[in-house]
């Protein structure tokens, strides 16, 4: 991924440094959600992921470049006219993601997170059932 972009509607700047780094932040965080953040457990539900480095959080190093337009507006009940901007900007990486996965290769996957082993067992699986649905290839008629 080269760059990921946000424009947040985040009514009266109050703070633009702030309010950049805290969507920067929601989109870490839902770049983890999409690509690696996934907690495992065996058959007894006894969790597998037990350590930090089990769970890949997104860091500053595993950031594409961000660009983070800020849409102001006013929004009367907030103060000074502003909004809440935190995790506004998590909830669209994932879907996002998701349709970029199934626009390049027609798979849609219903689980996050979309990990590469993920996306290949369900590519082999749509070209086996692709192979399946062909009908036989006729023989020719010989006279």
């Amino acid at each position: 991924m080269e760059q990921i972009l946000a424009a947040v509607d985040a009514g009266r700047v109050i703070n633009p440094l702030l309010t950049e780094a805290r969507i920067q932040g929601s989109l870490a965080q839902g770049l983890g959600s999409a690509l690696s953040e996934e907690l495992l457990y065996d058959a007894k539900g006894q969790p597998l992921t037990k350590h930090l480095g089990d769970y890949h959080l997104y860091n500053a190093v595993d950031m594409p470049r961000t660009q983070v337009y800020l849409v102001e507006t006013t929004e009367p009940a907030g103060p000074f006219g502003a909004k809440a901007v935190s995790e506004v900007a998590m909830g669209a990486v994932a879907p996002a993601i998701a349709n970029a996965v199934a626009s390049a290769t027609g798979i849609r996957l219903p689980l996050l997170p979309l990990t590469p082993e993920r996306i290949l067992r369900a590519w082999h699986a749509q070209l086996q059932a692709q192979a399946q649905a062909q009908p036989p290839a006729q023989e020719p008629i010989r006279s």
